[in-house]
C-alpha cells in the first residue's frame, strides 16, 4: 500500500509492525501504547512511551512495532531535519504492515 499524506493514525497490533521507507522528516508519535521504533542500518533503536516522538533523521527504511500489545502512531511530516540535505518532501511510503525486511 502506498500513501501520499501529511497526517496518519495508525492503530497497531503485536506482531505487525509498520514498515516506513522514504521517511526522513516524518515525525513518529505514540498516541497508545508503547513502539519501538528502528532504523536500518542503524543500532539507535529507540523506544517511545505514549506521548513521546522523534523525527526520522534517515532515508533508510524504518520499522515501527508495538510492545506489550497494541499501539497507536501518529505520523506527520514535518519536512526536512536541519541535519538533512535538501531535497523534496514527496512523503513518503507506508508499506502494508506485518511486512519485515528480510533478515
Amino acid at each position: 500500500m502506498h500513501l501520499d499524506i501529511h497526517q496518519a493514525l495508525v492503530p497497531l497490533t503485536s506482531p505487525m509492525p509498520l514498515r516506513l521507507a522514504g521517511a526522513r522528516g516524518t515525525r513518529v508519535r505514540s498516541l497508545a501504547g508503547t513502539l519501538w521504533v528502528t532504523t536500518d542500518g542503524d543500532l539507535r533503536d529507540q523506544v517511545l512511551e505514549r506521548g513521546e516522538s522523534l523525527v526520522i533523521d534517515s532515508d533508510a527504511p524504518v520499522l515501527v512495532t508495538p510492545l506489550g500489545g497494541s499501539a497507536t502512531v501518529g505520523l506527520s511530516d514535518v519536512g526536512q531535519p536541519a541535519a538533512a540535505p535538501a531535497r523534496p518532501s514527496a512523503w513518503r511510503q507506508l508499506l502494508r504492515p506485518g511486512r519485515l525486511a528480510a533478515a
